[in-house]
């Protein structure tokens, strides 16, 4: 906290630094705690020398209260990684000034070997730092405190950079003394047709609405999916595998039966109830316990019956617990129950004018117990029964787990190092409630699209490219997760790079890149080391198109979460989800404020009106650039035991950390 300007403004100011890439924005997030007695309006005024600053509207803080107070800066395209820029905000008070915060910026946000550093070992300027570098190196050596001395460079932390120091990098730098971008990929771009990518979403919507109005895995609507996707690629001469793998699936082996024994024996009719899935096999018979029910009911999602411990207080054990729909999900509701010792669970609708029908669902995972939906009217009479005394009930439910196949879909150039794969990757089935047109229709689209053009072109790539199109990963990466476990050890190191593209096309967007290298901060973790270089090809991809773009989290909601857990370096493309956008990205993309990215997402509106076609085509021009950039680098990574070979077995300091996973393979 900053000393105060004025210490009658009774106002607390701290700040948390959000760093950001070149053409993106850095975001400082203040907390701002009116301590006195009357409500305060507190505004900002940014300094930030040659950045232009966003900054939100004045807002009335309360008495005793605190508001978060977001200012943004935009890095210039210029921007170079590693740059430092002082940044100042005050906070001014009923129109005086009440404090002023001092903010440091630094872009990219960590030390980097590369060609801001690294690459000034390379004395002889060859495009890499090499043995005949070493002899050079006593004429250039410099000391702490002398000008060019850069602790970063100092891997001993000797006070010098010498020859050990120039040894620890021979050969590490090849790739990063290259161009950033050395490729043309204009004819790729060019043959990223728009109409191209519109003429596959609108196949993909057709085969929804031919099957019930989803593509979901273990439906005909994913099926038909994965034969439109593989007729194209082998059309364009790919040899194409379809990859199985067996999602274990809840099958109802016989109808449910539910009966009130007493008082006043009654037979519920099979269109009053329903098996949940996941509902365990057996027949229950015990008193039946009401939990926390809201009968008549209240507004749409606000029954919290069996939300909280505290509504099993008291209960039964053994008996059946009868819950409602409410603000919390099924699975949370059964395992509430359980712990309670619950014999049996229904589960019956809210009671609006819209949930009186029969409540079906899943209770997550396989469960030891039966349970049941029911419809409004059902539990209404099971709670009235109860008003004369004690109940008892029959359940009875019959299902079990079995497998069923569902596929990957996988092709690869002919040409290129097989222990060099670039891997594109995209989720090919929608979830059940749409056709998932956005979601991932848009990154599937774009991914068959570029290898249709990679044949099309008879691009030759050094390395291999490889393309994906998963199975289930609405159900829970499923597919994605399945490719990585078979891999052995070998075939997963071959993998220099997994590329995800999932959603690209949302209505409300933003250009998201995902945060290989940390820089969001905070709780957003980084990828794999090489992830950050990946980031950097697209972000500078963008930059040179003068297109903003932000980073965005790798929060393990899509296919790249099993690469980066086998360590495998990660990156892609995103425009958002359910997120709403926020004033500073509305005047960064357009766009509206306080609307969702995807107002559709996984919705049944996700359909072919669903999708920013410009965005859309912005970024399958990235994905092309970004694409053919790593396949046609031969320096990435170098050979396996070249650094085992020159004495860099062992935990590496910072910065040659950041490429040893890539130079190691």
């Amino acid at each position: 906290t900053p000393a105060l300007g004025q210490a009658a403004s009774d106002l607390e100011v701290s700040g948390l630094r959000s760093a950001s890439s070149p053409g993106a924005t850095v975001t400082f997030t203040l907390s701002v705690a009116n301590r006195g007695a009357a409500a305060t309006t507190v505004e900002l005024d940014a300094d930030g020398a040659a950045w232009t600053a966003w900054l939100p509207e004045p807002v009335e803080i309360p008495a005793g209260t605190a508001r978060d107070l977001v200012v943004g800066f935009e890095v210039p395209l210029g921007a170079r990684d590693g740059d430092i820029q002082p940044l100042s905000v005050a906070v001014l008070a009923d129109g005086g000034r009440a404090a002023t915060q001092e903010l440091v910026a630094w872009i990219g946000g960590r030390a980097r070997i590369g060609r801001q550093t690294g690459c000034r070992f390379d004395l002889d300027q060859d495009g890499s730092v090499s043995l005949d570098d070493v002899d050079r190196v006593e004429r250039h050596l410099t000391r702490r405190g002398e000008p060019g001395y850069d602790p970063n460079l100092d891997f001993d932390h000797s006070g010098a950079i010498d020859r050990f120091d120039v040894e620890r990098t021979v050969d590490a730098l090849r790739p990063a003394c290259a161009p950033l971008i050395e490729v043309d990929s204009q004819a790729l771009q060019a043959a990223m047709v728009p109409a191209r990518l519109r003429a596959h979403l609108e196949a993909l919507q057709a085969i929804a609405d031919a099957n019930g109005g989803n593509r979901a895995a273990r439906t005909p609507g994913f099926e038909a999916s994965v034969d439109y996707v593989a007729a194209a690629l082998e059309a364009a001469g790919y040899a194409v595998t379809r990859q199985p793998f067996d999602i274990p699936t809840f099958v109802e082996q016989a109808p449910p039966a539910l009966a009130r024994l007493t008082p006043d024996p009654l037979d519920f009719g099979v269109d009053e109830i329903a098996t949940f899935g996941s509902s365990g096999t057996g027949v229950v018979t015990a008193s039946l316990a009401a939990v926390d029910l809201q009968i008549p009911p209240g507004a749409v999602n606000s029954s919290t019956s069996g939300c909280q411990d505290q509504d099993f207080a008291g209960f039964p054990a053994g008996a059946v617990a009868l819950m409602q729909r409410g603000t919390c999900g099924y699975a949370e509701k059964v395992n509430r129950a359980l712990a309670a010792g619950a014999s049996a669970v229904i589960l019956m609708n809210e009671g609006q004018a819209d949930r009186t029908g029969v409540l079906r669902g899943s209770a997550g995972s396989m469960r030891a117990i039966p349970v049941l939906g029911a419809s409004y009217a059902v539990g209404e009479a099971l709670a009235a029964s109860l008003d004369s005394g004690a109940v008892t009930l029959r359940v009875e439910a019959h299902g079990a787990l079995v497998p069923q196949r569902c596929w990957n879909v996988l092709a690869e150039t002919a040409g290129g190092r097989e222990d060099r794969v670039i891997l594109l990757g995209g989720h090919l089935d929608s979830v059940p409630a749409g056709p998932g047109i956005n979601d991932n229709g848009s990154g599937s689209a774009a991914i068959l699209e570029l290898a249709l053009q990679v044949a099309a072109l008879d691009i030759k790539p050094v390395n291999k490219l490889r393309f994906a199109f998963w199975g289930g990963e609405e159900l829970g990466l499923l597919g994605s997760r399945h490719y990585v476990e078979q891999l052995d050890p070998a075939a997963r190191s071959d993998i220099l790079a997994n590329l995800n593209f999932d959603m690209i096309g949302s209505p409300n967007f933003f250009r998201g890149v995902y945060d290989g290298d940390g820089s969001m901060g905070g709780d957003a973790p980084s990828g794999p080391p090489g992830s950050g270089e990946i980031e950097q090809l697209f972000t500078g991809y963008f930059a040179q198109r003068e297109l903003p773009q932000d980073p965005t989290a790798f929060d393990g909601r899509s296919d790249y979460g099993p690469f980066i857990a086998a360590g495998i370096p990660a990156g892609g493309l995103f425009t958002g989800a359910e997120a709403e956008k926020s004033a500073l990205m509305a005047r960064r993309y357009g766009g509206t404020e306080g609307q969702a990215y995807d107002a559709c997402y996984h919705r049944a509106c996700d359909t072919i009106e669903n999708i920013d076609w410009t965005v859309l085509d912005e970024m399958a021009d990235a994905i092309a650039h970004t694409s053919l950039a790593l396949a046609m680098d031969r320096y990435l990574p170098l050979v396996s035991g070249r650094l085992g070979r020159l004495g860099l077995d062992g935990p590496p300091r910072e910065p040659i950390g950041l490429l040893l996973p890539w130079l190691q393979r």
